[in-house]
């Protein structure tokens, strides 16, 4: 389950997991950006589970820090600006 927050008002809908499903088939594009999409939330996850687990509590935090803002981040001057 995944969490949102907006700065603004705004609506939320649920769609049904058959009508996802067979979007997701009919549109490859679609299913290829939702495969991205996942394997990247799996990979976030691993990487800061791993850190946490071999480093502890502190160091995990920082390694995983750097290891997003390397993956994901874009560098400028002297800092790393991280995109979810």
């Amino acid at each position: 389950m995944m969490n949102a927050k907006t700065p603004e008002y705004g609506e939320a809908r649920a769609v049904p997991r058959r009508f996802s499903e067979k979007l997701l088939s009919s549109k490859t594009e679609l299913m290829v950006y939702r495969l991205r999409y996942t394997q990247t939330e799996h990979l976030r996850t691993q990487s800061k589970l791993c850190d946490l687990v071999l480093n502890g509590k502190k160091d995990g935090v920082y390694s995983t820090l750097i290891r997003m803002g390397n993956t994901f981040g874009k560098q400028k001057t002297a800092f790393f600006l991280m995109y979810p």
